[in-house]
């Protein structure tokens, strides 16, 4: 008989045309053959996208139950297949015709791709490869009892997670057949960081044409599935964004056999910065409940187990941003799990040199951990975070749990919660006007809500300052910004020596670093204005230069008392 097979459309598929002549009675006999007749194979939908097949066909014959066939496949983008077969068959009842169970057979096939063109198409975009593959494969004794020796061998592979930036370059791969065990004897990747992070401190110290590496050895018994990889990374660039950037170091053995898997692994940060996504991505209400299927979950966790035990170090130079925090963090996590039930985490992260945007202020982190004994997701807190620059300390602390913080105004010496949030929020103890009362409000409001950026944190951010109020006083006067004289709490209290009539003054502000703030002052019911440049010499003493309507050069010295 004969057939033909295929589909044309705008793209010139595969067609196959084959005949067959085949007898099975008492001894098995006959012939076949299926070979490609026009047209090919794609990987898309695009003609750029075919496999450029040459050549593309299977023959057969058999001869009193003695079986010869042969398979070729060529392609200029998928590679070449050559496989031959030489085997007996046999009726086995109910099991209809087979190969022989307890005859000898004989298999004898290579493979030779010269690029993964292919294999990269079929896995898509997001998962990029290239490189060369090569492999030979020989197997004897009978299908019963296979005896397997043969070869794989790749080079100049390459591989990417384009969304992460991770990608591994000049692989090298050795892999031996020896009967049913499968060796990795070598798997091995190369490359420098090609990416710089956001963060320039993360990248001080590391060498750009300096390689890392990643190697893996093991083996692997087909038979009963069961085997053991080992990997060790040095130097690896394993996330190349310049929000999420890191390179580590570390080593792991995967343990595995058909019902479950083990990791064991110890990871080192040898540098990092991790920007976190924007707030605000849709999730599920808190009143959906989802319910799944009781049995198919059982079902898996019966079939499969996945148990770690992994180890985080950070090191001295990962850096972290989102939600307000700007820091470097250290410290150890370690993650556990038996294979089924809870994942836990122990260990703690803690805070160096960072900033909280906060209230309207750039708070520096005084003290910042997050401790994990439980559930990874619900660490304990204890982080301090205090306004920096004045007579004294305010702030704000965090405690408790993630999914149950406990946020509370601190000072020192002790204040009333009033006059913490003033010299928080305004830089002084306000006067508790309607206009220092709204500003106060809104940043309660804002520190009740969360680290949400609000309308007003966004007009800043794009005008690029960092302060904006409205309070009482008088442009006229020294004392309106910086006063002559002043008790506990009054401290930049718009009071002056002289009386004069106050009226709403509009403030803007841009620190330009931790000691040097130029700010703009504007009465709202007049024409004064005032361009005013503060250098804190130390914590109590400051230079102050105002020109415009009034022009002064002042040092000014500040202490505190209750």
């Amino acid at each position: 008989g004969s057939a033909g097979a295929g589909t044309r459309a705008a793209l010139d598929w595969l067609a196959l045309r084959g005949d067959w002549q085949l007898q099975f009675g008492a001894l098995a006999d006959g012939t076949l053959r299926v070979e490609r007749s026009a047209g090919d194979l794609f990987t898309g939908n695009t003609a750029d996208s075919a496999i450029q097949l040459r050549e593309l066909g299977l023959e057969a014959t058999i001869k009193a139950n003695q079986l010869e066939a042969r398979a070729v496949s060529a392609a200029d983008r998928g590679g070449n297949i050559n496989a031959r077969l030489k085997a007996t068959v046999e009726h086995a009842g109910e099991a209809g015709w087979r190969l022989a169970q307890t005859q000898p057979w004989q298999i004898e096939a290579d493979a030779n791709m010269p690029t993964l063109a292919l294999v990269s198409s079929l896995i898509g975009e997001r998962l990029p490869m290239g490189g060369r593959l090569a492999g030979r494969v020989s197997v004897g004794g009978t299908p019963a009892d296979p005896q397997a020796h043969g070869t794989l061998e790749g080079d100049a592979l390459r591989v990417a997670w384009v969304e992460q930036g991770l990608r591994l370059d000049n692989g090298r791969l050795r892999v031996r057949l020896d009967g049913d065990l499968l060796w990795l004897d070598e798997l091995r990747f190369s490359g420098a960081p090609g990416v710089r992070p956001k963060e320039p401190r993360a990248a001080s110290g590391v060498d750009f044409k300096q390689e890392g590496s990643l190697s893996a050895k093991g083996r692997l018994s087909l038979r009963e599935l069961q085997g053991s990889v080992e990997l060790t990374a040095q130097r690896l660039p394993l996330l190349q964004r310049a929000d999420r950037w890191v390179i580590a170091s570390g080593s792991a053995k995967i343990e595995a056999s058909a019902k479950r898997m083990q990791i064991n692994s110890d990871i080192k940060a040898d540098a990092g910065y991790v920007e976190a996504a924007p707030a605000g991505l849709p999730s599920l209400s808190s009143d959906v409940v989802v319910v799944r299927k009781r049995g198919d979950a059982t079902q898996r966790a019966t079939e499969f187990a996945l148990g770690f035990d992994v180890g985080i170090n950070l090191g001295d130079r990962f850096y972290v941003k989102g939600a307000g925090l700007s820091a470097r963090v250290e410290g150890v996590v370690r993650l556990r799990s038996a294979g089924r039930g809870a994942v836990t985490a122990s260990g703690s992260i803690e805070a160096q040199d960072g900033r909280f945007e906060g209230m309207g202020q750039r708070l520096a982190i005084k003290r910042g951990r997050v401790n994990f004994q439980g559930p990874p997701e619900n660490p304990s807190l204890d982080v301090l975070a205090i306004r920096e620059g004045l007579p004294v300390e305010v702030g704000a602390s965090i405690t408790r749990t993630v999914n149950s913080p406990l946020i509370r105004l601190h000072s020192d010496p002790s204040m009333r919660d009033a006059e913490i949030m003033s010299w928080l929020v305004l830089g002084h103890a306000g006067d508790q006007t309607r206009a220092d009362n709204l500003v106060l409000a809104q940043a309660a409001a804002g520190l009740l809500q969360g680290t949400e950026e609000g309308v007003t944190e966004r007009f800043k951010r794009s005008l690029g300052i960092d302060d904006i109020t409205l309070r009482s006083g008088d442009v006229s006067s020294a004392g309106s910004l910086l006063p002559q004289s002043s008790v506990a709490g009054d401290l930049r209290g718009d009071r002056s020596t002289t009386p004069t009539a106050t009226s709403e003054i509009l403030s803007i502000s841009k620190r330009i670093s931790d000691t040097v703030t130029i700010s703009y002052e504007q009465a709202l019911s007049g024409t004064e204005n005032v361009v005013q440049l503060s250098y804190r010499l130390s914590k109590s003493l400051s230079l102050v230069a105002r020109a415009g309507t009034y022009n002064a050069l002042d040092l000014v010295y500040s202490f505190a008392f209750d």
